[in-house]
């Protein structure tokens, strides 16, 4: 057993950082006996884990020391690493994401001290193939790879080629099979259907927007028409014949566009659907043996006849709601002087969406509504500017006893109004940086702003002083 120990010391331990942030530190040696070390390594990485195989990349990494410890001393060594642009922080029910700065000092003819702390990342943005970021070491060419292909494509390919010529014909009935049970018989009863939904690549807490039309050729019934929103965890666990796949399903967004009925042969049919994600939905993953899907699935179900279904992709990117309250965070942390405990970056993140979206759908009452009410009911921890009292209520305020004030979110410089059910009161002092929790009660429309209404969990006023 090596004669030192390792500790990690982060300059901002709990900050949540940014894709492709500098993260910064110190490596903490503590020896307890000569140690000669070949190397002091501290490096970023992040990996995952879960029900599926474990992937894991290496984004940066620098040897802080080479040479001799001397018995009874602490040696300090300062770091700069770069923390993985993509994927950000996840975790699930199957698939988890995690980051991880690590130190490890190789020890000749010793077990290896090893030392790591973990970090939280928010993406930007996302890559266009959603592929993570790995440090780069290999220099082959592409071209290497794809002779190795062809060569293993035409040995394999002599060696099966009578096993193919009896499976193709197989697969190829099997194709005519559900081209005939999924196109053909459904488009007999309902004609050519076009159906549109975009956009395939979506923030989270904004919407995709649909069309489907058709003219049935003869009187068709249907069961009804529904339109379907999922997010699921895939994973593949072990190899070879021991292979296994899950699935968890995260999110399961439904829309009924149509209820059951019937359609007049001949006459010409219009839907229009729209589903709004979640402001906290989780962005698309991709990796070898973990994913994070999108789909949606629009449906016209027919007794007694095979369903019309399309499916398509949908890729969920990150929000600039987070970016910006990580940046608001950073820039707030060295004047967070009040002893109080922060809001948590989580909390504080699906405020800062769903304010984000309500000031989106400002011009949209359907879309607005639609963000009201999924939101309604829910506490929010917030971290605002209070500044002054209105006079009177807002004109679609309920009529209880209390005193609203204007609140400021800096952030997104968003201004919106806060009601204080009597007893509560807002404090007269240190109304700057107030921290606590509310509940969205509406909109106004002639002030243009939203209401939301104190939890009596936040009686004590939190300010900066």
């Amino acid at each position: 057993m090596a004669a030192c120990t390792l500790k990690i010391e982060l300059d901002e331990p709990s900050a949540t950082r940014l894709g492709g942030d500098t993260v910064a530190g110190t490596v903490i040696v503590t020896t307890t006996g000569q140690v000669k070390c070949d190397g002091l390594n501290v490096s970023m990485y992040w990996t995952t884990h879960g029900r599926g195989n474990v992937e894991k990349g290496e984004v940066d990494r620098k040897v802080l020391f080479e040479g001799t410890w001397d018995p009874q001393r602490e040696y300090r060594y300062p770091f700069q690493l770069r923390c993985a642009v993509w994927p950000p922080t996840y975790y699930g029910t199957y698939v988890n994401v995690s980051h991880f700065v690590a130190a490890q000092a190789k020890v000749p003819w010793s077990s290896d001290p090893k030392v790591q702390r973990e970090i939280t990342v928010v993406a930007r943005e996302a890559p266009a193939d959603l592929k993570p970021t790995r440090l780069t070491s290999s220099r082959s060419t592409p071209w290497i790879g794809w002779l190795i292909a062809i060569v293993l494509v035409l040995i394999f390919g002599a060696m099966f080629f009578m096993l193919l010529m009896i499976l193709l014909p197989i697969v190829g009935v099997g194709a005519a099979g559900y081209w005939f049970f999924r196109v053909f018989l459904p488009r007999r009863m309902l004609g050519k259907v076009e159906f549109q939904a975009e956009p395939a690549q979506v923030v989270a807490g904004t919407s995709v927007t649909g069309q489907l039309r058709f003219t049935p050729p003869r009187t068709a019934t249907t069961d009804g028409i529904g339109w379907t929103v999922t997010c699921t965890e895939k994973c593949e666990s072990g190899s070879g014949s021991d292979r296994k796949t899950h699935r968890h399903e995260v999110l399961r967004l439904h829309q009924q566009v149509a209820e059951a009925g019937t359609f007049a042969a001949g006459q010409p049919q219009a839907f229009a659907f729209t589903t709004t994600l979640p402001a906290d939905a989780p962005v698309s993953l991709k990796f070898r043996d973990n994913q994070l899907q999108w789909q949606g699935e629009l449906r016209i179900a027919i007794p007694r006849w095979p369903d019309w279904v399309k499916t398509m992709p949908l890729t969920v990117l990150p929000t600039g709601a987070a970016v910006s309250l990580v940046r608001g965070q950073q820039a707030a942390s060295s004047g967070d002087q009040d002893g109080m405990p922060p809001v948590p970056a989580s909390e504080e993140a699906w405020f800062a969406q769903m304010l984000d979206q309500v000031e989106r759908s400002s011009d949209d009452p359907g879309r607005l509504r639609m963000v009201l009410d999924a939101v309604q009911g829910q506490v929010f921890s917030l971290r605002v500017d209070l500044s002054s009292d209105a006079t009177e209520g807002p004109a679609q305020a309920m009529p209880e006893p209390g005193t609203w004030t204007f609140a400021l979110y800096r952030p997104h410089d968003v201004e919106f109004c806060l009601f204080w059910p009597a007893p509560l009161r807002p404090p007269t002092q240190g109304r700057a940086n107030w921290r606590g929790q509310a509940t969205v009660i509406g909109y106004d429309d002639a002030l243009g702003c939203l209401l939301m209404r104190v939890a009596p969990q936040a009686t004590t006023p939190r300010s900066a002083g």
